[in-house]
Parts: C-alpha cells; sequence; structure tokens
C-alpha cells in the first residue's frame, strides 16, 4: 500500500472542495480541537459564519466573543481534518449534544476506509488509506518512533554556507542554527550528511532543543573533499536507511530523498516538494 502525506496545500485545496458539498443552511463552524480547527476556520471564513470548539461552543464572530450560551437556530457543522476510527468525531457529537439544540451535521476533510459502520460522517472530502501522514502533525506523530530524519532543512534550516567553502563560518553556525521542526516524541534515527567531525556540535545542538532520538548517524567522511568524491548526496542516507528497523524517512531534498528510495527500497517523504516515494 502507498505512503500518502497531505500538505498544507492539500489541505486547502481539499476544504474547498468539501466546502462546496455542505449544506447552505449551516449557521455555524464547530472545529474538533486541534487539527479540526484549521478546517473549520478556513469553512468558517469563506461562508463568513460564527466559529466554535466542540469543546466549549463559545462562537467567536468578527474577533468577539458571543455569549457562551447562545443557542443557534438552524444546522451546525462539526468539522475535523481527517476521521479513522471516529473516536473524536463520537465525543463531539456526546459533547455538543448537551450544549446545543441544533441539528448537528459532520464532516472530515480525509476519510479513512475502515472508519467503522455507523461513525462515518455524513460529509467526507476525500478517501485516503494509511499509512498517511499530515504537514500540520507529522513531527508529532506517533510513528516517528520508526522513521529516521535527514537533519539540515527538516530539523532546522538549511546553512547559508558551505562547508566546503567556508569552514569556519559553517563551524559558527552548527551551535546556533535555527530550529525549524522540533519533534515531540522520540524519533527512531537521525541521518544526515554532515562531517563525522561535527558530531560533539550536532548532540549538543539537538539536546539544547530537546530533540529526542535513538540513533545519531552522520556522514563517514572527515572532510568535504572526500564526502565529493564519495556517492552521490542521499546514498549513504539509503544504505543507512535500509541497514535500519525504520520504516519511514524525512527528507529535506527531493533529489536524494528519490535516491534514499532507490537505495533502501523504503517510503520516503520529500518535504521540499511534498512527495512521497513508495
Amino acid at each position: 500500500m502507498s505512503l500518502s502525506y497531505l500538505t498544507y496545500d492539500d489541505l486547502h485545496r481539499d476544504v474547498m472542495a468539501l466546502e462546496r458539498r455542505l449544506p447552505r443552511d449551516i449557521v455555524g463552524v464547530v472545529g474538533i480541537p486541534r487539527s479540526g480547527m484549521l478546517p473549520a476556520s478556513i469553512i468558517a471564513l469563506h461562508r463568513n459564519l460564527p466559529l466554535a470548539s466542540s469543546c466549549n461552543l463559545r462562537w467567536l464572530h468578527g474577533g468577539e466573543r458571543c455569549p457562551p450560551n447562545t443557542q443557534r437556530c438552524g444546522k451546525l457543522l462539526v468539522v475535523d481534518d481527517s476521521c479513522y476510527r471516529g473516536t473524536a468525531m463520537e465525543r463531539a457529537r456526546l459533547n455538543l449534544g448537551a450544549a446545543t439544540r441544533s441539528d448537528l451535521v459532520f464532516a472530515a476533510v480525509y476519510g479513512h476506509p475502515d472508519t467503522p459502520p455507523g461513525r462515518q460522517p455524513d460529509f467526507v472530502g476525500r478517501i485516503v488509506p494509511g499509512p498517511r501522514y499530515f504537514a500540520w502533525n507529522l513531527f508529532h506523530h506517533a510513528d516517528l518512533k520508526d522513521a529516521m530524519l535527514d537533519l539540515d532543512g527538516v530539523l532546522c534550516v538549511d546553512p547559508p554556507v558551505s562547508d566546503s567553502l567556508d569552514a569556519d563560518a559553517y563551524a559558527a553556525w552548527l551551535p546556533n542554527a535555527e530550529p525549524l521542526n522540533i519533534p515531540s516524541v522520540k524519533v527512531g534515527a537521525i541521518c544526515t550528511n554532515r562531517l563525522r567531525g561535527h558530531r560533539a556540535a550536532t548532540e549538543a545542538w539537538l539536546a539544547k532543543h530537546g530533540v529526542q532520538y535513538g540513533e545519531l548517524i552522520m556522514s563517514p567522511y572527515d572532510n568535504p573533499e572526500k564526502r565529493e568524491r564519495g556517492p552521490i548526496h542521499g546514498w549513504n542516507k539509503g544504505e543507512a536507511y535500509l541497514a535500519s528497523r525504520c520504516n519511514l524517512f524525512v527528507e529535506s531534498d527531493d533529489g536524494q530523498a528519490r535516491v534514499i528510495r532507490e537505495s533502501a527500497n523504503k517510503p520516503v517523504i520529500a518535504l521540499d516538494t511534498g512527495r512521497t516515494y513508495g
């Protein structure tokens, strides 16, 4: 089964496609926190409707809160970004049933073929089977325990200068690299093209930003010249990925992602293009 990765651009496009199919007599939009607030906000803004969270049903309209006990007459749309087992929507149904007398319409931007009968939303944007990952919660996903992550361009921004052009400037940049995506869960491994001589600085940066990981795999070379004479960028990452127990690689560069996939024959996500391989 192929891997799916949905970007913010995908989300906006799919929310707008879903919105066109929704009833026109909706009087308010309720998002299921946290990620359900993304499509809920888009739909509420597009239709100029009040927005609320399923946790407290406090209505927001024009930036001002309406009284928390407001009873709106008409249909309320309850929306989440995705639905798998239907647990979050069932919880929202129970919470909202006691808080409003309005009719509730349930929608999910992304459905799943294994959602149990009776728990499917009234409206689904499109069915996306697993394994599937979303840009807005990838770095908080439990599956990262079995994933290998690139470092520059994934966990931190890419360096402004190459170590082969200015070794001193590069070394000065390492401890101050700007964080980009800091995982909130422990990841299986981090694999980077950084030279092995930069291990101490890399470990210090990871500790400083609270990145938890099982293994840190550096480039096998001790200088840029040897690295440039070695295999094409991505090949060493692919070999490390192949030898590991990890079943997902998150790479910053699409070109390297294709090389990693070719050498490891395991799934890869390329963050710069949002493409998946495998």
